[in-house]
């Protein structure tokens, strides 16, 4: 199995990918989660709370799919 350590050469003549995902697609299926549910929160509110927790997510998701991404840049 791979550790961080290893040399990361492409194999077969493959080129390879910019970033290297260590953390699954949790990390990359949950900031978009968060705006599609926060979209429908804003949009189908029924009181003013949910359509500030609904704007709220969705900021989040935005904010935190660029943290993520800085993230992975520096394989952290």
């Amino acid at each position: 199995m791979g550790t961080p350590t290893e040399n990361t050469e492409p194999r077969d003549g493959q080129r390879p990918s910019r970033y290297q995902w260590r953390y699954g697609p949790v990390r990359l299926v949950m900031p978009w989660a968060a705006v599609v549910v926060g979209v429908l929160l804003a949009v189908m509110h029924r009181t003013p709370v949910l359509l500030w927790a609904g704007i709220g997510l969705v900021a989040l998701g935005v904010v935190f799919f660029f943290v993520y991404r800085f993230m992975a840049k520096r394989g952290i």
